[in-house]
């Protein structure tokens, strides 16, 4: 795709404002906007893929956390009076309001069919403010944990398509960069320094058709 540099705003960020134009699945990373409207995936146009991205509709605006049937022990405290359309200010502003202590649950992610298509995942962790000691979580625990003054809450777009050596490179990267940004330690550790963790293989192109190999 090609628009003059005056016609994008490249370097925008998103915490789940956007969603995946095919999937509706709610997208966290950087975007760049376009002069006619439109979002796409990416810092700017050469930072690919350049998936396509749109609000989400009303009906599923603030994402599929937001509790169906019976609450799980995340959402008991939650008030539920105060929901809003802005569903995760809702969990902060009610957790404030309880004075309700953020407690992480260990959690492993897993994958479906639309985090393989796409080559990578979000993670979230937490890290003890006070203490080197990270528990990896869920999305509605990460939401729940940002306002607590006794965690560290971090977020990661996890790589699990691609070379060997790509996957490795750019997580481990991305762990690197993630304790820099946050002057702490011990993340990699936590992870056991497997980058390869998920990978699910590369692309392999025959003639016109995309086939996938994938790593043992």
């Amino acid at each position: 795709m090609y628009y003059p540099k005056n016609q994008i705003e490249t370097n925008l960020y998103s915490r789940d404002e956007l969603v995946f134009a095919n999937t509706t699945q709610f997208y966290t990373g950087f975007y760049f906007k376009t002069s006619d409207g439109q979002y796409f995936t990416g810092k700017e146009p050469n930072d690919g893929p350049n998936n396509p991205l749109t609000l989400p509709p009303p009906e599923i605006d603030g994402g599929s956390d937001k509790p169906t049937g019976n609450p799980s022990p995340l959402q008991l405290p939650v008030d539920y009076r105060f929901f809003d359309e802005n569903y995760n200010y809702s969990i902060l502003t009610n957790q404030s309001r309880n004075n309700i202590p953020f407690f992480p649950i260990p959690y492993y992610p897993v994958l479906n069919k639309t985090n393989i298509n796409d080559g990578y995942f979000i993670r979230y962790f937490c890290k003890k403010a006070n203490e080197n000691i990270y528990t990896e979580i869920d999305k509605a625990l990460y939401n729940f944990s940002i306002s607590s003054p006794l965690y560290i809450s971090i977020s990661l777009n996890w790589i699990i398509r691609g070379t060997r050596n790509y996957v490795f490179n750019t997580n481990q990267k991305q762990i690197l960069f993630t304790e820099r940004k946050y002057k702490i330690t011990g993340l990699g550790k936590f992870l056991n320094d497997n980058y390869l963790e998920f990978n699910k293989g590369r692309f392999i192109k025959i003639g016109y058709v995309y086939s996938t190999k994938c790593f043992g």
